[in-house]
């Protein structure tokens, strides 16, 4: 499966006159992220931040060439309460 990923995202770009390898098109992408944030608080429970990066200009190139959205996922915040003592 990862392999016809990979010949697909050559295939588009290639279909639209973009040349290169797919180990540019990964070391490209490898500087957008994904960051968890855990945020403990003093009554012990657990605020948890999970955000995407803002797409450097490369990225954001890429994934208009290959039709992917430039905001992969929203913003997600989850509460993990203490259990009572």
């Amino acid at each position: 499966m990862a392999y016809h990923l990979l010949v697909a995202v050559e295939t588009t770009l290639r279909s639209q006159g973009i040349y290169t390898s797919w180990a540019t098109v990964r070391e490209t992408l490898s500087t957008h992220h994904v960051t968890t944030v855990v945020l403990p608080t003093d009554k012990g429970d657990v605020l948890g931040i999970r955000k995407g990066s803002t797409p450097d200009t490369e990225v954001r190139e890429l994934y208009r060439l290959l039709n992917v959205p430039e905001n992969l996922m929203k913003k997600v915040n989850t509460w993990r309460q203490a259990h009572p003592t």
